[in-house]
């Protein structure tokens, strides 16, 4: 989408701050999954509501500029709720520890 040249210099900049966000989101997954298969679900969760907060910021940078359409809104939302459902399962875990991985 960057190198696409269809947007203007205010969508470009967005998309690349979405790109920090995703890179830090990716980062952050891999560590909310060692967490997680290391038992230490407190870790994971933390670092699994900060993914759902990148997901969120990067939808937010849209939203400086009133009308500004978002090109990512599918890819934000699929993020937000798949971060939903990882911090879900982790609290199923941690209320029933039979379910233990």
């Amino acid at each position: 989408l960057i190198a696409s040249k269809e947007f203007d210099p205010f969508v470009v900049d967005c998309l690349r701050d979405c790109l920090e966000h995703y890179a830090n989101a990716v980062s952050k997954v891999v560590l909310a999954i060692g967490a997680f298969l290391s038992d230490h679900y407190g870790a994971a969760n933390m670092f699994l509501s900060a993914v759902v907060e990148e997901s969120m910021s990067c939808e937010a940078e849209f939203r400086q500029k009133k009308g500004e359409p978002t090109p990512l809104v599918k890819e934000n939302y699929y993020m937000f709720e798949l971060s939903i459902i990882g911090l879900c399962i982790i609290n199923l875990v941690t209320m029933d520890p039979s379910l233990s991985f």
